[in-house]
């Protein structure tokens, strides 16, 4: 009978063990050496499917006399990509990531703050601030060649008008949005005064309800995690990954990766914001 519970008992850490692993990464063990096992392309846990395909291709080499595991450990070495990826990583599509102190790139607050300007939004009633605008078209003798045809919402008297800065977002459904100004991201963020909500496709609810904020401006994109649960992690397009601190901004160029739980959002593109001037009251 104690051979049996102790049987049962080493079963159940070790399907534990493999479930908490599959939904977040990590192992016990792993955990304490800062080792986590993630999708190689976007960063992100590989559910209980993928990674028991993993471990099975290591129980298959502890079943060949034990030797078969190190030759399964020791096909790291052949790993085309040079990132030492065994069979068993190759097959289930994983890498196993080792969190350092200082990741490389890293972007602090301190480094982007005083070009994306403020985290939190302007105070109701406040004037934007005034950007210097460049007016870009031929001389006026040239251009007068034709009658230029009305254009909607201009004539005599029409106020110019300011467009605000924009970017466009790849959520992990496929689905894309067009944001602006500052927006809140989570499971099921409440927008308040002067923000926006945008909604993850969570259904494993591994992000937090309001996860992180994101601050569109004319010189870029920031991001910061509002103090989540699972935290935020953002892989940059050169292969660099940053973890973001709660009350730290991060600039995300073109092409970011923002890991959320188990969704993603991707930075497709950005657009600054300009004023636009309404066409002069004279005919040409």
């Amino acid at each position: 009978p104690r051979a049996v519970l102790a049987a049962a008992a080493v079963l159940l850490v070790v399907l534990a063990q493999g479930w908490v692993d599959a939904r977040s990464g990590w192992t016990f063990g792993a955990r304490l050496l800062g080792l986590r096992t993630v999708d190689e392309r976007w960063g992100v846990p590989v559910g209980p499917r993928r990674m028991l395909c993993r471990s099975l291709v290591m129980a298959a080499g502890l079943a060949a006399a034990g030797a078969g595991a190190l030759v399964v450990l020791g096909s790291a070495l052949t790993d085309p990509q040079r990132r030492m990826r065994g069979w068993h990583d190759r097959l289930a599509g994983t890498v196993v990531l080792h969190r350092v102190a200082e990741p490389v790139p890293v972007t602090r607050a301190v480094a982007v703050a005083s070009v994306l300007g403020p985290v939190r939004p302007a105070p109701p009633g406040s004037q934007p601030t005034e950007l210097p605008v460049l007016a870009f078209g031929l001389m006026p003798e040239l251009e007068q060649t034709h009658r230029a045809a009305p254009r909607p919402g201009n004539g005599p008297g029409a106020a110019d008008t300011y467009v605000p800065a924009s970017a466009e977002l790849e959520l992990s459904d496929g689905s894309r949005h067009v944001v602006t100004g500052t927006v809140l991201l989570g499971r099921n963020p409440i927008a308040g005064a002067g923000q926006s909500a945008l909604r993850l496709p969570d259904r494993s609810r591994s992000s937090s309800r309001t996860h992180a904020r994101l601050l569109v401006t004319d010189v870029g994109v920031g991001l910061e995690d509002v103090g989540s649960t699972n935290g935020t992690v953002v892989r940059l397009p050169g292969g660099g990954q940053v973890r973001c601190m709660a009350g730290e901004l991060v600039q995300l160029p073109t092409g970011a990766f923002v890991v959320l739980g188990d969704c993603w959002v991707r930075v497709v593109a950005t657009t600054p914001g300009g004023r636009t001037f309404p066409e002069p009251a004279t005919e040409r």
